[in-house]
């Protein structure tokens, strides 16, 4: 016999009666990759609304000098976050861009 199985731990969503665990009834991950500079009085409303909202895994890129993102290396540590490249320059749509893409993997190959 079965058993009812909560895929998330505080139980937001139930799946149907199963067998013992399978690999396909594991959690989505949602993975939200982000450029910031500063923002210190926002991030963690922020962080504790994406949570809620399902995201997983933060992947951020800072802009700006370490003390410009002060608050972000000081909540990273509390939350599913990596800070996965940090420069300081002046901001350029172009550059943000390709420092975004360059952390997110590439898709399947178009038909």
């Amino acid at each position: 016999m079965g058993v009812v199985r909560d895929l998330f731990p505080v139980g937001a969503a139930t799946i149907g009666w199963s067998g013992p665990a399978r690999a396909e009834d594991a959690p989505a991950t949602v993975d939200l990759v982000c450029h910031v500079r500063g923002d210190g009085d926002l991030l963690h409303a922020w962080f504790d609304h994406y949570v809620a909202l399902g995201v997983t895994r933060f992947h951020f890129i800072a802009h700006g000098r370490k003390s410009d993102n002060e608050a972000l290396y000081r909540l990273q540590p509390r939350y599913p976050a990596v800070i996965v490249d940090a420069y300081d320059g002046f901001f350029h749509d172009v550059e943000k861009q390709r420092r975004v893409q360059a952390v997110i993997p590439p898709g399947p190959p178009a038909d």
